[in-house]
């Protein structure tokens, strides 16, 4: 640990040297079964303050006030420890400017301790309630202090446990590499292997590519005489093909013009087959009509049918209303006849 960390350590047994003797001094000499050893711990002298508040009550003011700051200071002393073993995971894990602030804060809560005595001897002379609130402030400073020191501790385990974690995934990687690498060389061995073994096999394919080369030589000659046996048929075909060639193209002469009279039989042949799709249509076009005329006649004969009997009941009844009309007619001249009578009776009389 470093000198100045050292150094406070000290001032705080000092101060809890003083913070004792003023104890002894001021409070009533402990019974038989008291502890009075020096070297006691924060805890134990938390008991006694504990156990000795109900006589502090008693003797007054100045009394509480020294068990205050004999609690402040096994407080102090805890906070020290703590800040210790703080340090120390520091150091391992390498937080420097986490070192500083506790540095700092250590350092103030010194300068804190150091006018502790000042405001005691304050507290005796004057017994101001505001200073001993200021004391009970700075106990909640310092437990909240402890409590945020043992939060720290516990993320630099946190950080420790990650960081362990982290150097056991990079071992299970790096035997992983060590694995894989060791399978490639033996892959290579293996493939060394059997290039030794098929450098017999080289030796025979070599030996069958020089008896190939030979065959190849031999090849060669005998293509060179069937290419020259070739070139001479060839140039036999070519003249025959010659005079195929023009026979062809008097072929070819002939066929052209007899394609131009087929063209024009073609020409005469389009026509009239135009003519006779003309006709076609038309006789389509009256077939058509004739079929959708088909079953109007058929109907017009149905209705003819149907009205035949009815135009025989008409002209029944035209028969009869006839002869009524004659019979009625009769009667109008022979009633006309009286009219006139009975006009001439009336007349003469």
């Amino acid at each position: 640990m470093p000198a100045s960390e050292i150094k406070q350590r000290k001032r705080g047994a000092n101060e809890t040297k003083q913070g004792k003797q003023l104890e002894e001094e001021r409070e009533p000499p402990p019974g038989p079964s008291g502890d009075t050893s020096g070297g006691r711990k924060a805890a134990e002298m938390d008991g006694a303050a504990s156990s000795q508040w109900s006589s502090a009550g008693r003797a007054g003011p100045r009394v509480s006030a020294a068990l205050w700051v004999a609690v402040c200071l096994g407080l102090a002393w805890f906070a020290l420890h703590q800040n210790g073993r703080l340090a120390e995971l520091e150091q391992k894990c390498g937080r420097a400017a986490e070192l500083l602030e506790l540095r700092e804060r250590v350092t103030h809560l010194s300068d804190k301790f150091d006018g502790i005595q000042a405001l005691l001897v304050q507290l005796q002379e004057q017994a101001v309630l505001s200073q001993w609130e200021q004391l009970q402030g700075d106990i909640a400073d310092l437990k909240g202090w402890a409590a945020g020191a043992t939060e720290k501790r516990e993320r630099l385990q946190a950080t420790m446990a990650d960081l362990s974690q982290a150097v056991g995934h990079i071992e299970e990687r790096t035997a992983a590499v060590a694995k894989d690498a060791g399978a490639q060389v033996s892959a290579a061995r293996t493939d060394v292997r059997r290039m030794s073994g098929l450098a017999s096999d080289v030796e025979m394919l070599l030996e069958r590519v020089g008896a190939l080369e030979e065959n190849l030589a031999r090849t060669e000659l005998s293509m060179a005489k069937r290419i020259g046996d070739l070139l001479a048929g060839s140039i036999d075909r070519v003249v025959a093909l010659r005079a195929s060639s023009e026979k062809n193209s008097q072929a070819v002469e002939r066929l052209q013009r007899g394609a131009a009279q087929l063209a024009g039989a073609d020409s005469e042949l389009a026509g009239r087959i135009l003519a006779l799709e003309t006709g076609r249509a038309r006789l389509v076009k009256t077939v058509t009509i004739a079929s959708d005329l088909k079953p109007k006649v058929s109907t017009v004969k149905r209705d003819l049918a149907m009205l035949e009997p009815l135009l025989s009941d008409l002209t029944s009844r035209i028969g009869q209303l006839a002869q009524d009309m004659g019979h009625r007619e009769q009667d109008v001249g022979e009633l006309r006849d009286t009219i006139a009578k009975l006009s001439s009776l009336r007349k003469e009389l």
